[in-house]
């Protein structure tokens, strides 16, 4: 397909062709996508749409008529921008044009966030089967989706593939090594996916400090964690608690994204690789040197003492309010948007990105935060789809010519325009006349910043960093061996993941309780050793060789 061209326009089709949406009068009037955001339990009735489905792709299919008939909506969580949550995506501009492209209605239901499970139980026991899934992130992948392909509540994409599917099928063509992360345990397709395409856009998070602080006490950017611990301590005179972040599981502003501390003692938060073999940072002898560092901090009150419970809107209150000269965040939403809201009421301030700590001067950190290509997002059809074909195309879209440029840069002429060939933002989006961030902008006119079936272009990040200051934590986060101890996306069997899963339902609350037990001083760091018995007891060892088992397939 070309880019350009729009797929939805076409004749009408005959077996074995592509379908485009309008394929006769009937298609032009508005009709519905569903897309249900998160499911987990098994429900019985899926084996009939199961057996339906087989019955659909066993053989040529008769000539399309109007199956949809009823309502197909699209099921799926509001994003939280900057500490606010973002419109209904039913009144985006975004959603808005992909209808007038497609002549098919979207219409968005949007569960509470943290009643994604629950709500789409109750759908799916009321036997409405939605007609897509969209699986949100990597835990949910890891522990959702194996069930749903057990379960038969999700189908293959591969039959879908060839005719469907065409330019998501030539992406995972051109990049097998895409392919291959994406496919499951069974050597299957089953989802279409958010791909981070680019190696630029894979770094974007790290340490970021007051550079104006760092002046005024004369001190040079910190590299070591001596040198760390003299920053703050030099910052306390300005601030009581110098260094703010969130907690574990409370928003990408936390300690744990990145590693940004445990990685200067050679370890990864949660699984990892080390020269082929599988680790928990956690369970690691060294991390009692990362635990007795961060207990330091907190005994001198170099830490916000409520770090294990802020979430990110709470950190992003403390920084606006100058109550920490140190914190964790992104470059462009945190750190070039703090400098366009702040630079202008105080003319002297500044901030800069910093490397990710190490112990001893001049090592290369062990880790930092990188994404993989595949983040484990994106949709995935069900067995209760009216029409799994239809579904294909509408998602096929969004990795096509044209659906690439509208997912990551919206509309021509209201939110970019073509200079050179290139599209460039306008000023509604880099400049927006009502004063929302660029962040905002794009959470309204395109999927970049967020999740769909898309493959990200680097050429929004050249525009979305507007301050040298940007471009300069990207390089200095960018010096890590993080991708050499990157776990890829493992696929487990469904026994695999529900052991995994049961194991580490008790091991992740445990270690995340025994580490403010450690950092308050509730526990003694005498008890350590006990502390790794108990893990052993949970049955750590068995999780780590079940990721150990999964990686050995993948390289086999």
């Amino acid at each position: 397909m070309r880019p350009g061209r729009n797929p939805f326009r076409g004749k009408k089709a005959r077996c074995g062709d592509m379908i485009p949406f309008p394929i006769n009068p009937l298609f032009m009037q508005p009709k519905y996508i569903i897309i249900i955001s998160n499911m987990q339990h098994r429900i019985p009735v899926l084996l009939i749409f199961t057996l339906i489905y087989v019955f659909l792709f066993s053989g040529c299919p008769p000539p399309e008529k109007n199956e949809q008939g009823g309502e197909i909506t699209i099921f799926k969580y509001k994003v939280v921008v900057q500490g606010q949550t973002a419109p209904d995506l039913n009144e985006i501009p975004l959603y808005k044009e992909l209808e007038k492209r497609t002549g098919i209605r979207l219409h968005f239901l949007h569960p509470k966030n943290d009643k994604f499970e629950e709500e789409l139980d109750a759908l799916i026991e009321s036997g409405n089967i939605p007609d897509l899934i969209y699986i949100p992130n990597e835990n949910a992948y890891k522990t959702l989706l194996p069930r749903y392909i057990d379960s038969g509540l999700v189908i293959p994409l591969d039959p879908l593939l060839p005719h469907y599917f065409p330019s998501y099928n030539k992406i995972l063509s051109d990049h097998p090594e895409w392919e291959k992360a994406i496919r499951s345990s069974t050597g299957k397709v089953y989802m279409a996916p958010f791909l981070v395409g680019h190696p630029s856009l894979r770094v974007w998070f790290g340490p970021i400090v007051r550079k104006d602080w760092l002046n005024e006490f004369g001190l040079a950017e910190p590299e070591t964690i001596d040198e760390w611990y003299e920053m703050l301590k030099a910052f306390k005179s300005k601030t009581p608690y110098p260094l703010t972040m969130a907690g574990i599981n409370k928003g990408y502003k936390s300690f744990v994204k990145g590693n940004v501390f445990i990685g200067a003692y050679n370890l990864c938060w949660d699984f990892y690789l080390d020269r082929g073999k599988v680790k928990f940072g956690q369970y690691e002898k060294n991390y009692k040197d990362f635990l007795l560092t961060l207990k330091k901090w907190y005994n001198e009150q170099l830490i916000d003492p409520d770090f294990f419970y802020n979430d990110n809107s709470v950190v992003d209150v403390k920084i606006s309010r100058n109550e920490a000269g140190v914190f964790l965040g992104a470059a462009g939403s945190d750190l070039g948007e703090l400098l366009d809201l702040k630079k202008y009421e105080n003319p002297g301030f500044d901030l800069t990105g910093v490397k990710y700590p190490v112990v001893n001067k001049g090592e290369k950190p062990f880790t930092g935060q990188m994404e993989r290509v595949f983040l484990g997002r994106g949709y995935c059809i069900t067995s209760g789809a009216k029409n799994p074909k239809l579904c294909a195309q509408w998602l096929d879209y969004g990795y096509s010519g044209e659906g690439h440029i509208l997912y990551n840069f919206g509309i021509e002429g209201v939110s970019f325009a073509r200079v050179d060939g290139e599209p460039v933002y306008t000023d509604l989006v880099t400049h927006n006349p009502e004063g929302l961030t660029m962040t905002q902008v794009l959470s309204l006119y395109t999927r970049v910043t967020y999740n769909s079936a898309i493959v990200q272009d680097e050429h929004y990040l050249k525009q979305f960093y507007t301050w040298p200051q940007c471009v300069d934590a990207k390089t200095k986060w960018s010096f890590t061996d993080a991708e050499k101890h990157m776990l890829p996306e493992l696929s487990l069997s469904g026994s695999d993941e529900k052991a995994l899963a049961s194991i580490m339902a008790a091991i992740n609350p445990y270690v995340e309780k025994m580490f403010i037990s450690f950092i308050t001083g509730q526990v003694s760091m005498d008890h350590f050793n006990d502390y790794r018995t108990y893990l052993e007891n949970l049955d750590m060892r068995q999780a780590i060789q079940i990721q150990q088992d999964a990686l050995d397939r993948l390289n086999s």
